[in-house]
C-alpha cells in the first residue's frame, strides 16, 4: 500500500495487526504501533485494543499493560483483551484484579471476558473463583455459558488432579461436552496416571474424532507410563491398521524482521547443515554444562564432608 502511494488507515491496521499475532511477528507490529503513533492514529480505541493483543501473543505482556494503562478511552473489547492476556501469560491474579476494576469502572463483561477470566482460574488452580465467576455469569449477567466455559472448569478440574469431580461436571453439562473438554480429561489422566478415566474418556473421543492420532498416541503414552506394553502393542497396530497420520507440528520464529517456518519432517530448508550443525555444538555445550556442575557440586560435597567436626 505504502509503495504505491495509499496511506494505511485505522481499518487497514487493525486488519494486519492480528496477522503479526499469529505470526509471531514482533518486530513489525512493534514498527505498526510506531506508524499509528506518528499518524495520531493511536488515540482509536480498536488499533490499541489489536496492539494488545498483538503483544500479548508475541509475549511481551507488560508492553500490552503499559500500553493498556494508557488508554483514555477502554470499551469491554480492551479490558476483555487484557484479561484474556494475563490468563495466558499465567498471570491470574492480575487478571482476576483486572476484572474487578472492570466492574467498578462499570464496564459490562461479555461472555469473551468471562472466557478469559475462567482461564485464568484453570491455569492458577483457582477452583472456588472458578465456581463463583462461572455462577456470576449467569446469575449476574444472564450470559449463557458456553462449551469453552464449561471446558474451563473441566480443565480446572483436571489440572488439580479432580478427575471424578471433572467427570461428574460434564455429566451434569446442560450442553454437549466436544472432543476438547473430553482430550483435557484423557490429557488429565495421564499427570494422574488414572487409567480407568482415560479409558472413559476416549471412549467418548472414539465418538467424537475416531482419526485423530493424537488420543491415540496420548492413551498409549498412559500404556506406557503404567508399563502396560501389550497395550501399548495394541494401539500402535491399530494405528497402523486405521493408516491415521499425524499433522506435522511446526513453529515459527521471526529473524531480522522475517518470520521462518520451521515444519517437522521438512528438509527443503537452504540452511538445514548449518542449523544441525549449530544444535550439535549447542547440545555438545550443554553436556559439558551438566558435567561441569556435577563436578562442582563433588567437591562442594567433598568440602563440606572435610569441615564437618
Amino acid at each position: 500500500m505504502q509503495v504505491v502511494g495509499l496511506k494505511p488507515d485505522e481499518i487497514s491496521i487493525v486488519a494486519v495487526l492480528p496477522a503479526c499475532a499469529q505470526l509471531g511477528a514482533f518486530e513489525l507490529g512493534k514498527w505498526i504501533h510506531i506508524y499509528a503513533s506518528k499518524n495520531e492514529l493511536i488515540q482509536k480505541t480498536c488499533i490499541c485494543n489489536a496492539l494488545i493483543e498483538m503483544y500479548s501473543k508475541c509475549g511481551s505482556i507488560d508492553q500490552a499493560l503499559e500500553l493498556f494503562g494508557l488508554m483514555l478511552d477502554r470499551d469491554v473489547i480492551s479490558w476483555s483483551t487484557m484479561i484474556a492476556g494475563l490468563a495466558n501469560h499465567g498471570r491470574a491474579r492480575e487478571a482476576i484484579q483486572l476484572f474487578v476494576e472492570m466492574e467498578k469502572a462499570r464496564v459490562e463483561p461479555n461472555s469473551i471476558t468471562f472466557l478469559g477470566l475462567l482461564s485464568a482460574c484453570a491455569r492458577a488452580g483457582f477452583l472456588v473463583e472458578g465456581l463463583q465467576y462461572l455462577d456470576s455469569m449467569r446469575r449476574n449477567y444472564f450470559l449463557e455459558p458456553s462449551v469453552e466455559h464449561y471446558g474451563c472448569m473441566v480443565d480446572l478440574h483436571g489440572r488439580l488432579g479432580h478427575l471424578k469431580e471433572a467427570v461428574e461436571f460434564i455429566h451434569k453439562m446442560p450442553i454437549q461436552p466436544d472432543s476438547s473438554i473430553w482430550g483435557s480429561v484423557l490429557s488429565a489422566s495421564r499427570t494422574c496416571r488414572d487409567l480407568e478415566t482415560a479409558v472413559i474418556a476416549m471412549e467418548q473421543l472414539l465418538k467424537l474424532e475416531p482419526d485423530d492420532i493424537g488420543n491415540y498416541v496420548l492413551l498409549s503414552n498412559i500404556f506406557a507410563d503404567l508399563g502396560e506394553w501389550e497395550s501399548v502393542s495394541r494401539i500402535r497396530k491399530m494405528i497402523r491398521t486405521k493408516r491415521i497420520r499425524k499433522t506435522p507440528g511446526c513453529s515459527l520464529i521471526e529473524v531480522n524482521n522475517e518470520v521462518h517456518e520451521f515444519v517437522v519432517g521438512d528438509d527443503s530448508n537452504p540452511f538445514l547443515d548449518e542449523m544441525y550443525n549449530m544444535l550439535e555444538l549447542l547440545a555438545l555445550q550443554q553436556g559439558r554444562n551438566e558435567t561441569t556442575n556435577k563436578t562442582l557440586l563433588k567437591e562442594i560435597s567433598s568440602v563440606e564432608h572435610e569441615n564437618q567436626p
